[in-house]
């Protein structure tokens, strides 16, 4: 996952403590509009279930926009990202293991076989997804971002990989389809999956255009993980993409003191045989193994119901409303953490609407255009914030002082 919580939570396999802390920061980080794949060649359960179809409970995330699955475990509920991304692992919230009284022990190799990433815990949970049951599974726990408060848990979608499983991000709903029972849905267009050492791991073929006419051929790993951007790109695709195209920097701190989250727009991103104009694409520097040339996103996926067959290795996806929706960017130059009971300002990038309206780090977010901050996800106040040429009240706190701020947002990307 990459982020719109951009801080997020799930292990690559990576070279270096350098790399390491870099994935930390990319998938605990970015927040909000959150990528990052974590690929690892576990060997999935195959839990199973007589039903043709089951419906899961599902809510969205107001961070990320991820779809949440409800997950049970011995002590309560558990609100999990289905995320095809993260192999076939789970992963929770250490301060949600401890108040379902889930008992933490010394981290342990990934189960498959990888070594742990640094401030990792293990435990063995029985969790139940809807009628389906993982008994004794080992987990991975570890520390959850605060900027995805209504995120518990990560459970890779491989584990479920026995079903064909539905992501309606239109409906915001998950099903769990029958394999042997089940033929595409009416209207659909199949996708061939690809996968690679990890069975667990989809990638897919696309295609991409840039406004300077150029265009290339990648393989990029399907990441419902991923939740704001159409692609996040790592070299050379992302090199590729930065020398010859506009970018802008988005509102967030980078690893190391490098410079911001540095995006660019794509003039199509073509997967089978479906056409998305305008997507906002991340360009990544860190090397990542196993992801090829990046992720495909939410930002691409949204638009679509999709259905994802691990048998057959194929990819139903069927437009939605969203289709045509253009793809928002900040317009405003701001970036946010989390506080108690709303956001602080921690990014005020140069030369952006934030700064001639002297808005500073520092400054806590209270109301946007009347609503409270408190009431608000992090993804609908960034979406406020990237309505180019339209102009919105913020009400902030500075030491003491509540002061009053009209932002005229401006295209940037």
């Amino acid at each position: 996952m990459l982020n719109f919580t951009h801080r997020f939570v799930r292990p690559l396999e990576l070279t270096s403590d350098r790399l390491a802390s870099l994935f930390a920061y990319l998938a605990m980080r970015l927040r909000g509009l959150g990528c990052i794949a974590v690929l690892i060649a576990g060997v999935p359960a195959r839990a199973q279930s007589d039903a043709a179809t089951i419906a899961l409970a599902t809510r969205v995330d107001s961070s990320t926009q991820q779809l949440l699955i409800a997950v049970d475990a011995p002590g309560g509920r558990l609100w999990c990202s289905l995320d095809t991304g993260f192999s076939a692992l789970v992963a929770i919230d250490r301060n949600k293991a401890r108040s379902l009284g889930i008992a933490e022990a010394v981290a342990q190799p990934t189960p498959d076989g990888n070594r742990p990433s640094r401030g990792d815990g293990s435990a063995k949970v029985t969790l139940q997804v809807g009628p389906l049951t993982l008994r004794d599974h080992p987990v991975i726990v570890r520390d959850f971002s605060p900027e995805a408060p209504d995120m518990d848990c990560v459970m890779g979608a491989a584990l479920l990989r026995a079903h064909v499983i539905e992501f309606d991000y239109a409906a915001g709903r998950v099903q769990l389809h029958q394999a042997a029972r089940f033929s595409g849905p009416s209207g659909s267009a199949t996708v061939p999956l690809v996968f690679r050492t990890n069975p667990s791991v989809p990638f897919v073929a696309t295609h991409v255009d840039m406004p300077d006419g150029s265009g290339r051929d990648l393989q990029i790993v399907v990441d419902t993980g991923c939740t704001y951007f159409a692609l996040a790109l790592v070299p050379p695709a992302a090199t590729w993409i930065r020398e010859g195209s506009a970018t802008a920097n988005f509102p967030d701190h980078s690893p190391a003191g490098s410079p911001h989250l540095l995006a660019s727009r794509a003039r199509h991103i073509k997967v089978g045989s479906f056409n998305i104009a305008e997507g906002v694409v991340a360009l990544l520097d860190p090397g990542m193994r196993g992801v090829d040339d990046g992720l495909l996103g939410l930002g691409f996926l949204r638009r679509f119901g999709m259905w994802i067959d691990f048998d057959r290795q194929l990819m139903y996806l069927l437009p939605n409303h969203n289709i045509k929706t253009p793809q928002l960017f900040d317009a405003s130059g701001l970036g946010f953490k989390r506080v108690a009971n709303g956001y602080e300002v921690d990014v005020v990038l140069p030369d952006t609407p934030a700064v001639s309206a002297d808005i500073r780090p520092g400054d806590r977010l209270i109301a946007i255009d009347g609503k409270p901050t408190a009431d608000l996800g992090l993804a609908a106040v960034r979406e406020r914030l990237s309505r180019a040429g339209e102009r919105c009240e913020l009400i902030l706190e500075r030491g003491q002082s509540r002061i009053v701020k009209s932002l005229k947002l401006a295209t940037r990307l």
